[in-house]
């Protein structure tokens, strides 16, 4: 999946890991300001908080989201 940075996007799913299970989540009418590499999530067993992968920040004009990329499932860009 192409990431592009400072684009309008009308929406972006993604899933959320909760400790009860996953998710799926829609964030809409923002754009992706950046890609950086962030300290990944607890996923299953691996609890390596020196463990870094590249997330993306989708800013709405009023508040950021921290979404790592492997768990982006879909983006609309306008």
């Amino acid at each position: 999946m192409e990431i592009l940075t400072n684009k309008q996007i009308t929406d972006l799913v993604y899933k959320v890991r909760t400790s009860k299970g996953e998710r799926i989540e829609v964030i809409k009418n923002g754009e992706i300001i950046q890609v950086s590499e962030l300290i990944s999530p607890m996923r299953g067993g691996d609890m390596g908080l020196s463990k870094r992968e590249p997330h993306v920040t989708f800013y709405n004009g009023s508040q950021a989201e921290f979404i790592p990329i492997d768990d982006i499932l879909n983006i609309n860009y306008a």
